[in-house]
């Protein structure tokens, strides 16, 4: 189980926004400027997010935790990387095939990646999802 702190950042309707804090994960000599400056790389990589969630009784500027399984996150991972990929590989496949004569072999592929592509993105941002949950630093 994945943990991270989060304020609720703003209330929209029945879902709200909650901003991810950043952690620092800086060991004690790179915090003094000692050290091989990883922390700078890690830094830079990390930012904080936002994340929509449903607003069961969050107020605005509260203090949250949010807990994520990490097999949720691995399949929304897979599903928003995955159905792209599987799209264009599928996509020039099928237009080289289908193309014929009618179009040169390397141009019906790469409009069929394309349209591959941006059906895979289509479906990815239908089905990428995490489940998440929400309790307040309070309890």
């Amino acid at each position: 189980m994945i943990v991270r702190d989060a304020i609720v950042r703003q209330l929209h309707g029945d879902h709200a926004m909650l901003e991810i804090r950043r952690r620092n994960n800086a060991c004690g000599p790179c915090e003094k400027g000692q050290g091989c400056g990883a922390s700078l790389l890690h830094s830079r990589l990390q930012q904080s997010g936002l994340l929509r969630v449903k607003s069961d009784g969050l107020t605005q500027g509260q203090s949250v935790k949010v807990l994520a399984d990490e097999a949720s996150i691995n399949r929304a991972a897979l599903s928003l990387y995955g159905w792209p990929l599987v799209g264009m590989v599928f996509g020039a496949g099928l237009f080289s095939v289908v193309s014929g004569a009618s179009l040169p072999t390397d141009l019906a592929a790469l409009l069929g990646a394309i349209a591959g592509l941006a059906g895979g993105l289509y479906k990815a941002s239908g089905t990428a999802h995490a489940d998440v949950t929400v309790i307040s630093d309070e309890t």
